[in-house]
């Protein structure tokens, strides 16, 4: 089974920027925990014109009952209304 953490990082390397703080039934999961996340189902990043809310929502659709929260470079969180050239232009 894949670890959330080697999940996090597909989905970092496809989408150009990291996410944190994933929550299941509104507790984080640890990154170390297995099968909680299947496969990535997007073939194509985000598009940069997207705000980070919507990425979250897609997110949530990818996972039911999951959530999580996108960083900046720096490791702050971002805002929901940021958009995502914004985010990805920090890395």
């Amino acid at each position: 089974m894949t670890t959330v953490l080697t999940r996090i990082t597909e989905i970092k390397k496809k989408e150009g920027f990291d996410i944190w703080h994933i929550r299941s039934a509104g507790k984080i999961v640890k990154v170390t925990k297995s099968g909680v996340l299947g496969v990535w189902p997007y073939r194509n990043r985000t598009r940069d014109t997207h705000t980070v809310k919507e990425f979250r929502e897609k997110f949530a659709a990818a996972y039911p009952g999951c959530t999580c929260a996108v960083l900046r470079g720096d490791g702050t969180v971002v805002h929901g209304n940021t958009l995502l050239q914004q985010v990805r232009a920090t890395y």
